[in-house]
C-alpha cells in the first residue's frame, strides 16, 4: 500500500498500530474562522532525572518527567522546548475537556484530540478579538502561546511545528507516522498573506484553490480523496455534499459540505506499528466482558503474560502496552469497579492523568497476566456541540465570529466540525484512523500480577518522547 504523498513522514516495515487523522475546516461566507487538526500531547520517559509527581497546574508537570528508570535507546532523554511542552499540555487538558463531552459513559468512542487541536489552532492562527480569546480558552492556551489581540502568535505557530518535528522522531524502522495538512479556498478569494504563509510554512499545509460555490460535489471529492490518502484508505468519506448526492450523511449533515462553504482546512495522521510483545492469536478465545455487575457480554478476549509496566491506585489500574517502535504505547486505565467508567471520566482531571502517566512510566516492569478485548470502533463525530460547550461561540456565529487575520472580506464563520475515527485493535497492535472536519457556513498459569480489562476501559496512544496524545477512547461495550 503507497503512503500519502505530500505528508511529513517517519516509516517502517511493522504493523502494530495504525492511527490517522484527518481534519478540514470549513468556512462559509458571512463569519469565519480557522480550524487545523492537532494531536494532543502525552508524555515521554528521560532517564536524566525522576522529578516528584506535580503539583495541579505546576509547569513541572511536563514531558521532562515521565520517564522509564531505564529507557531503551528510542527512549533516551530528549530536552523538549518550553513552548512544545506547553502545547502538550494544553492539548492533554482539551483532550479531556472533549471526552467529558463527547457522548455518554456506556457508549464506545476513540477520538483525535491531536487532530481536533490542530485544527484549531490553523483557525486560532487567523482569529481575533472575542473569537480568538475563545478559542484560546478551549484550547488551554497559556498566555505564553496566546497572540495579541491583533495578530497571530508565531510561539504557538513554533510550538505547532516544533511538535510536529518531535513526532517525526518516531522513525524507529518499524513505525509508520504520518502527519499531513491541507487548505482549500474557494477559487477567487484573496487569503491574508501572512495566513498563508503561516499555514504553508509553521503548519505545513499544502494549500489549493477548490470551486465549493459551482460543484460542491467536485469540491467534496477532491477532499475525500486527500483524506482516503493520507489515513491509509481507511477513512474513505469525510466529507458529503448537498448537491445530488445519494448518499447519506453521518451525523445529520454534519459533515455536508454547502455551496456557501468558502474554506476547509484539514488535518490527517496515520499511525502503523506492531506491539513490543504480540498476542498469539491461539490463545484469543471467547470471555464474558462484564458491562455492569449483573450483565456480561462475550466477546474475543486476547491472552499474554509478559513483562510490563503497571500502576495500580485506588481507583483505577494502569498499564502500558509499548509499541515496536519503541516511541509510542497504549495506556489501558481500568477501573477497579464494574460500573466505575462513568464516576472515574467525571472525576479525571488534567493534572490527575498527567501524574498518572508520570507514575506509570518511572514503575519497574513486572511479570502480568494480561487481558485485553479484541475490538473495533467507528466514529462520526459533530464537534460543534462540543465546543460550544467549551465556551466557543463566536467562530460560530456569523455576526460575531471575526476571522479578519485569514482573511478581511467576506466575513467568514465555522459552519461545521467533524471528525471521522477508525481504530481497530488485535493480537498484532492497532490500526486506527482518524478525520476531522470543520465547515464554516502467551497465557501463563504461573503466579503473576494480573490486568484483565473484562469490563468498561478508557485507552489512549500516545507519543512518549513529547507525551503526546495522538488517540483517547473507551470500549464500553463488545459490538
Amino acid at each position: 500500500m503507497k503512503p500519502p504523498s505530500g505528508p511529513f513522514r517517519a516509516s517502517g516495515p511493522n504493523r502494530a498500530a495504525v492511527v490517522a487523522a484527518a481534519a478540514a475546516a470549513l468556512f462559509a461566507g458571512g463569519a469565519g474562522t480557522r480550524v487545523r487538526a492537532a494531536l494532543t500531547p502525552g508524555r515521554a520517559p528521560n532517564p536524566a532525572s525522576a522529578p516528584a509527581v506535580p503539583e495541579p497546574d505546576s509547569p513541572a508537570a511536563s514531558s521532562e518527567f515521565a520517564a522509564k528508570p531505564e529507557p531503551p535507546p528510542s527512549q533516551a532523554a530528549v530536552k523538549i522546548e518550553p513552548a512544545v511542552n506547553e502545547w502538550v499540555l494544553a492539548n492533554t487538558g482539551f483532550a479531556l475537556d472533549l471526552l467529558h463531552r463527547l457522548g455518554p459513559a456506556d457508549a464506545n468512542l476513540a477520538f483525535s484530540p491531536y487532530s481536533a487541536a490542530a485544527a484549531l489552532a490553523l483557525v486560532y492562527e487567523g482569529a481575533r478579538g472575542r473569537t480568538a480569546a475563545e478559542l484560546a480558552q478551549a484550547l488551554g492556551l497559556p498566555p505564553s502561546l496566546c497572540a495579541p489581540p491583533d495578530r497571530s502568535s508565531p510561539t504557538l505557530a513554533a510550538a505547532v511545528s516544533g511538535l510536529r518535528t518531535r513526532l517525526g522522531a518516531v522513525d524507529q524502522g518499524s513505525a509508520t507516522l504520518l502527519l499531513a495538512d491541507a487548505l482549500w479556498y474557494q477559487s477567487g478569494l484573496k487569503l491574508d498573506g501572512a495566513y498563508l504563509a503561516a499555514a504553508r510554512g509553521p503548519f505545513g499545509a499544502t494549500i489549493e484553490p477548490l470551486d465549493f460555490r459551482n460543484d460542491p460535489a467536485a469540491s467534496a471529492a477532491a477532499i475525500n480523496a486527500w483524506v482516503d490518502r493520507s489515513t491509509q484508505h481507511r477513512i474513505t468519506r469525510l466529507f458529503e455534499s448537498n448537491a445530488g448526492g445519494p448518499h447519506r450523511s453521518d451525523a445529520g449533515g454534519a459533515n455536508r459540505l454547502k455551496p456557501e462553504t468558502s474554506l476547509v482546512i484539514a488535518d490527517a495522521v496515520y499511525f502503523r506499528s506492531h506491539w513490543a510483545s504480540e498476542f498469539k492469536p491461539r490463545n484469543t478465545r471467547p470471555a464474558p466482558f462484564r458491562l455492569d455487575p449483573d450483565t456480561s457480554s462475550l466477546t474475543p478476549m486476547m491472552r499474554q503474560t509478559g513483562r510490563f509496566q503497571l500502576l495500580e491506585l485506588p481507583q483505577a489500574s494502569l498499564l502500558d502496552l509499548p509499541y515496536r517502535d519503541g516511541l509510542l504505547s497504549m495506556t489501558v486505565i481500568l477501573p477497579k469497579a464494574v460500573d466505575g467508567l462513568a464516576k472515574l471520566e467525571a472525576q479525571m482531571r488534567t493534572n490527575d492523568l498527567l501524574a498518572w502517566l508520570a507514575q506509570l512510566d518511572f514503575a519497574t516492569e513486572q511479570e502480568v497476566s494480561v487481558m485485553l478485548p479484541r475490538f473495533r470502533i467507528e466514529n462520526g463525530l459533530d464537534l460543534v456541540a462540543p465546543l460550544r460547550a467549551m465556551g466557543v461561540s463566536a467562530v460560530f456565529d456569523r455576526a460575531a465570529s471575526d476571522l479578519s487575520g485569514m482573511i478581511a472580506t467576506p466575513r467568514l464563520s465555522v459552519d461545521k466540525a467533524y471528525q471521522k475515527v477508525w481504530l481497530d485493535v488485535d493480537e498484532q497492535g492497532t490500526e486506527a484512523a482518524a478525520a476531522t472536519g470543520i465547515s464554516v457556513a502467551g497465557f501463563a498459569v504461573h503466579r503473576s500480577l494480573s490486568f484483565h480489562a473484562d469490563h468498561p476501559f478508557l485507552f489512549l496512544i500516545r507519543e512518549r518522547s513529547t507525551g503526546s496524545l495522538l488517540f483517547l477512547g473507551r470500549f464500553a461495550k463488545p459490538q
